[in-house]
């Protein structure tokens, strides 16, 4: 059995990195029922528009540390934090957040429990569902997880305001770079269509 697989860097210090003050940035749009993404370019001072949330993706192996920063819109998340370890095809740990100190507490909350998935507020664990077998799998029965997986979406909805029917499923895919149009990898953004890395603010 693969125990203890969550080994994250120091995320004490985890601080999205600040905009520049003018120029553009790259967001993630997320596209209803599909695991496609749209490329989406808009202005740095449109960050602060409430359907802009921040994604992170930090390695979880044990390798290097690596801590890809993006932002994501379409999610409908307003508040907290929502993060899982099931995140194709690396599974690092992925983290969908309003803000740093939620994001750090849902890190800690996955690390701790040895993977899975959480949902996070105002630093308490609304929902959460064990992962302890590679961050993957559960060891508990069926009707447990069926259980955990309901309360995380009743808390995705009612607490962090998380529009997705299916946000575990629609969460995971985020990291997976060979699936246009962008993603994120703990390298950074990807673009699936150029097939390439693409920095996050430009001019």
């Amino acid at each position: 059995m693969v125990e203890n697989s969550v080994k994250l860097p120091d995320l004490k210090k985890f601080a999205f990195p600040l905009p520049p003050e003018k120029g553009n940035v790259r967001v993630i749009g997320v596209v209803p029922g599909q695991i496609v993404t749209e490329h989406r370019i808009v202005p740095v001072a449109e960050i602060a528009s409430g359907g802009i949330a921040r994604l992170a993706v930090i390695e979880r192996h044990g390798k290097n540390g690596n801590i890809g920063y993006g932002y994501v819109s379409g999610t409908g998340i307003v508040r907290g934090a929502f993060a899982t370890t099931i995140a194709h095809d690396s599974h690092n740990l992925l983290i969908l957040g309003k803000d740093d100190a939620s994001m750090r507490f849902a890190a800690a909350t996955l690390r701790e429990m040895g993977g899975g998935a959480v949902a996070v507020l105002d630093g308490e664990i609304l929902a959460e569902m064990p992962l302890a077998v590679g961050g993957l799998m559960s060891t508990q029965p069926a009707e447990v997880v069926a259980a955990q997986d309901r309360a995380l979406k009743f808390a995705a909805k009612k607490h962090l305001g998380i529009t997705l029917p299916e946000p575990l499923t629609a969460l995971s895919f985020l990291a997976l770079p060979v699936i246009p149009s962008l993603k994120l990898t703990d390298r950074g953004l990807f673009d699936g269509e150029n097939f390439e890395f693409v920095p996050l603010y430009f001019d």
